[in-house]
């Protein structure tokens, strides 16, 4: 999505959004959106309910969920988030706590609400039965064709394994369904990864390498042709890019690859 880089292009998108309370500084012509404190606190509030830990990149995902539905548009017509102005409103919250989170950037937790409740879905701690295990082991075995296939990222995963009901994730957050998904890749091997897609581990580019198959996952990575070696030009002009476009003057690591990979 095409963003602003001057001051008063996005003075203009908060202009049109002022303009329109009933988009909430929604502002499609210039591909920036300042999403207004209430819209922030809502989306943190829901990220609790589901028991999703509040980082960065949750919260972006959730306001602009929030955006597509209220506007009625595909997800990946959201405008962009103005991130810089994001990240002060919620330091200036009363009812907000910015703290840092390391690799994921920042996290933005509520005054008022315990953190007792939020799944640590980064953990390698396996808190759940063996029988729980042994259902998602079952639910994975009788899948075929496309029911295979899963989004490429753990959260999407998470979202679509969530929305197809299985048994062992009854009144389960998506918060525990992401931490699942997390330890069914690594270690329980149960999951894995091919052609940018989570798949099960039978059907996974990893399983293919640990039994010696070459053929099986060979194909899936880029052939030498397609390969090209980045000079440090390429990736000075890349980050310059990368942070015009995202507003701030930090991102963090664990970002910097997918945006080189989606930035034009």
């Amino acid at each position: 999505l095409g963003t602003p880089s001057s001051s008063r292009a996005l003075a203009t998108s908060r202009e049109c959004g002022r303009r329109d309370s009933a988009c909430h500084r929604m502002c499609t012509e210039h591909r920036m959106w300042t999403p207004m404190s209430e819209d922030i606190v809502d989306a943190v509030r829901s990220l609790y309910d589901d028991a999703i830990p509040p980082f960065r990149c949750f919260l972006l995902w959730r306001l602009r969920t929030i955006y597509s539905k209220r506007a009625d548009i595909p997800y990946s017509k959201v405008p962009t988030i103005d991130e810089t102005y994001l990240e002060q409103n919620c330091e200036q919250s009363a009812q907000l706590i910015v703290e840092q989170a390391g690799g994921r950037g920042y996290a933005v937790l509520l005054r008022d609400a315990p953190r007792t409740d939020l799944v640590d879905i980064d953990s390698d701690f396996d808190p759940y039965p063996p029988e729980l295990w042994e259902q998602v082991a079952k639910y994975l075995e009788g899948l075929s064709g496309d029911d295979c296939i899963f989004p490429t990222s753990r959260f999407r995963c998470a979202e679509e394994l969530l929305a197809r009901s299985p048994p062992f994730l009854e009144g389960r957050s998506l918060g525990v369904a992401l931490h699942l998904v997390k330890l069914a890749i690594s270690p329980r091997k149960l999951l894995g990864h091919k052609d940018r897609h989570i798949v099960p581990w039978e059907l996974s580019i990893e399983r293919a390498k640990a039994h010696g198959e070459p053929g099986r996952w060979k194909a899936d990575e880029p052939s030498a042709a397609e390969r090209r070696v980045a000079s440090w030009e390429d990736v000075r002009d890349g980050l310059r890019r990368v942070f015009r476009r995202c507003g701030r003057s930090t991102i963090a690591v664990t970002g910097i690859k997918r945006r080189f990979r989606t930035e034009p």
